[in-house]
């Protein structure tokens, strides 16, 4: 065993801030790595490999459909008995072919190149999400329960912050689209070496935190093991209000800069800024909801944050009404400010709601569970939300048919009214959660 993953029956005070101090490190390398590695650097370098909307489409499948690998995460949790070791080695496997995705241009052909790069993808997520599973368990135990809100708020806080300056100074680099191939290829190799030092980097930090003993509950089979987060009637409604916002959530969010540029004529220049600007106030918003949530509860935070999505939503429609780029671009900057506010609190909130969900010492499948329903329900979502939208248009698979508008809605509103709908069935099911800090624990 190595000597740095060795466990501890129980932390010490200097343990405890060592931990916290070294997680809210790799807090901010990781999103600076996680911001360099997706979405649009990853997406402008994958365009100019194969420009297909169906490979792209495979491309952005697989994080989710990754998180169906979780049962394998609890099977070595509960096995190996070492959080620790699984975190630091799945990460530092997930995040290494990124120093070699930058030689894939190099490959002989074209269909070689997708198939190398698309395997790339499955294997670093695949890592990702079995050290993602261990690391929540393990943060289940060495966060003290009195400042879940509070330092998972500060730590999304600060690497929220660090995540949209490293968006802002990547966007200043991307080439333009008539720069040479080889020219463009290089400014995203770059990108992509300076993401997998952070990450390897944030693994040294993960390998400083100190882990408590791991002891689950004998089980009397793996099957009982994972089955465990059904029979807790807790948990489950938790599940269920956690499936239904993020189906809602993510056939809604999904759209919204194809929304603006499409249907509102915004300039991608000005949505850029819009994008960020709702970011650096996620950020802002992150620690004051955690200190509420850890007075109030979750519960009662998400029964003012959701609210907010919802009325953005709402807003969008007035888009269809009146069309002016003043009108259009205030509509968005106020669709924004409700959902910056919004969002810290709902991802804050509903994170912090599944760990306290989560029975300490032996949250691995509660964990897994969640994040095997989230991963599913995030595939599902903004395919059902573009299908409402191209059925409403009469685009895509519907081109034939004629289109179905509702009130003269285009098809995104439509998908946005779906989802506002969808929202206040969440709302119906939060609100049958218990509503204060204390009693949001699980009871198994």
């Amino acid at each position: 065993m190595f000597s740095w993953a060795r466990s501890y029956p129980a932390l010490n005070d200097a343990q405890t801030a060592t931990g916290l101090r070294e997680f809210f490190k790799d807090g901010l390398a990781f999103q600076i790595f996680y911001t360099l590695t997706t979405a649009p650097l990853f997406v402008a370098f994958a365009r100019l490999i194969q420009p297909s909307d169906f490979f792209l489409g495979l491309l952005v499948a697989v994080p989710p459909a990754c998180q169906l690998l979780q049962p394998l995460a609890v099977f070595l949790v509960n096995r190996l008995r070492n959080r620790k070791l699984i975190v630091v080695f799945g990460s530092l496997a997930g995040r290494l072919p990124w120093l070699f995705i930058p030689l894939i241009p190099l490959l002989p052909s074209v269909p070689l190149q997708m198939g190398v790069l698309l395997l790339s993808q499955v294997w670093c997520y695949a890592f990702y999400n079995v050290a993602g599973c261990a690391m929540n368990t393990w943060a289940r135990d060495f966060v003290p329960e009195e400042m879940i809100g509070t330092y998972f708020g500060r730590r999304f806080a600060w690497s929220t912050t660090a995540g949209a300056f490293t968006l802002v100074g990547a966007l200043f680099l991307l080439p333009k689209e008539t720069a040479a191939p080889a020219a463009q290829f290089s400014i995203f190799g770059g990108c992509f070496v300076v993401a997998a030092l952070l990450g390897l980097l944030s693994c040294r930090f993960l390998a400083r935190i100190p882990e408590p003993h791991y002891s689950p509950a004998p089980a009397p089979s793996f099957l009982h093991q994972l089955s465990g987060p059904l029979r807790s009637a807790q948990f489950r409604r938790v599940l269920g209000f956690t499936v239904v916002w993020q189906m809602a959530f993510g056939m809604s969010w999904q759209f919204y800069t194809k929304h603006m540029l499409d249907n509102l004529q915004l300039p991608l220049s000005l949505v850029t800024v819009v994008t960020v600007l709702s970011m650096l106030l996620n950020a802002f918003f992150y620690p004051l909801w955690g200190n509420i949530a850890d007075r109030i509860g979750n519960v009662s935070v998400l029964a003012l944050t959701i609210p907010l999505h919802l009325a953005g939503l709402l807003l969008w429609q007035t888009g269809a009404i009146w069309q002016t780029p003043a009108f259009n671009l205030g509509l968005a900057g106020l669709v924004f400010l409700l959902g910056g506010i919004a969002f810290a609190g709902n991802q804050l909130c509903v994170f912090s709601l599944v760990l306290k969900a989560a029975p300490k010492g032996s949250a691995a499948p509660f964990f897994a569970c969640n994040a095997f329903l989230m991963g599913i329900v995030a595939a599902i979502s903004p395919v059902l939300g573009g299908l409402i939208a191209d059925r409403a248009d009469a685009k895509g698979i519907f081109a034939n048919d004629t289109p179905h508008l509702f009130l003269g809605l285009p098809g995104l509103n439509q998908t946005f009214l779906a989802a506002f709908l969808l929202g206040l069935v969440a709302i119906f099911l939060l609100l049958r959660l218990p509503r204060n800090s204390q009693s949001e624990k699980c009871i198994v």
